[in-house]
This record gives C-alpha cells, sequence and structure tokens, in this order.
C-alpha cells in the first residue's frame, strides 16, 4: 500500500486524512472530499486508498461519489 501512497500529492493526502480521521458525520466528509476531489486536488483512486486506510471499502466510497453527483444533478 505504502507504493500506491506515493503518488498521492502530499497536501491533499493530508488534508483528505485529516478531513477522514475527524469524521463528524459522512456527509459532511464526503462533501469536503469531494470538493477536493472536484477543484482537481485529489483523484478518487488517491481518496479510495487513503480511505482505506481507515477501514472504508474503496466500492463505499465510489458508492457514495456516484449517488453525491446524482444528489447535485436534481
Amino acid at each position: 500500500m505504502r507504493g500506491l501512497m506515493d503518488n498521492v500529492k502530499s497536501q491533499a493526502k493530508v488534508k483528505v486524512h485529516n478531513i477522514i480521521a475527524e469524521w463528524p458525520d459522512k456527509w459532511t466528509v464526503y462533501e469536503k472530499v469531494f470538493h477536493e476531489m472536484d477543484k482537481g486536488r485529489i483523484t478518487l483512486n488517491e481518496i479510495c486508498v487513503i480511505a482505506e486506510g481507515f477501514g472504508i471499502p474503496s466500492d463505499v466510497v465510489k458508492m457514495r461519489r456516484r449517488y453525491w453527483l446524482e444528489l447535485g444533478s436534481e
């Protein structure tokens, strides 16, 4: 897993790591993390690697992203 983390931009990695670590509630976390992604600071795959370090499966993160996009398109 360390090799995968080396590809994550360090500022984005630290920021996303801290957002997930604080975990006030899932939608606040996803809103902040996906904002970083939408700004081009981090990719979905990089977010998944970080989330997996907290025990959050990448499939869950991807599912939340799809749902997040659906909510925004209504």
